[in-house]
């Protein structure tokens, strides 16, 4: 199993429904050392996380096997990828934004 900290759609039952067929249930955690913000592509707003001292981000962390990991992969696309990170509770991968066009 792999850890996964999810802080965005993902934490929500209907969307883990939607991308790999079940819910997870998961435990609340905590990644310092970002901040997350919101950012409009097209007409939508996509949270996202960056690197910033002093801010944490609020999130779950759920165990996913690699079937369902990759299901996810698929699901985030090319607005963001998959990086390991170190929350409160061990390593565990999250996503983050892939570099952006700022037209």
């Amino acid at each position: 199993m792999e850890k996964l900290f999810v802080y965005g759609t993902l934490r929500e039952p209907k969307i883990q429904r939607r991308v790999i067929g079940h819910k997870i249930k998961g435990e609340l955690c905590v990644l310092e050392g970002y901040k997350k913000i919101d950012i409009k592509i097209f007409a939508d707003d996509f949270p996202i996380i960056i690197k910033k001292r002093n801010h944490f981000v609020e999130g779950i962390l759920l165990n996913v096997n690699k079937k369902e990991l990759g299901l996810i992969d698929l699901y985030e696309s090319r607005i963001y990828k998959r990086k390991m990170v170190k929350t409160e509770k061990g390593r565990a991968w999250a996503y983050i934004p892939t570099k952006l066009s700022r037209n």
